[in-house]
């Protein structure tokens, strides 16, 4: 069987978006359990986070709201410092945002 380049291209987009539906499902979960914050509300965070942030800074997030304070150091660790206060405004900035919508 021959690949075809739309074919591959088709192959990667769906890998990518099944990692980041995966990845704003959890956001998700994690911003409804910590938060009294609505199902919509919580979905616009996390499609926000997944455009405005690096993975690691979402992931980052992500480990805060689960209160997992070992993945998230291990996480901070790993970002250089305007990743870092980026991903640490965001929950501050972006609620307000998403309500503007």
């Amino acid at each position: 069987m021959r690949l075809t380049p739309n074919l591959i291209t088709a192959t990667l987009v769906f890998s990518l978006s099944a990692c980041g539906a995966g990845e704003t499902s959890d956001f998700v979960d994690a911003c409804l359990a910590s938060s009294n914050m609505q199902r919509p509300m919580c979905e616009c965070l996390a499609d926000k986070a997944s455009r405005e942030l690096s993975p690691t800074g979402v992931e980052l997030l992500i480990a805060g709201m689960q209160s997992d304070d070992e993945k998230a150091e291990k996480l901070r660790s790993q970002l250089e410092m305007p990743e870092l206060m980026k991903t640490g405004m965001f929950m501050v900035n972006a609620p307000s945002e998403c309500s503007a919508q």
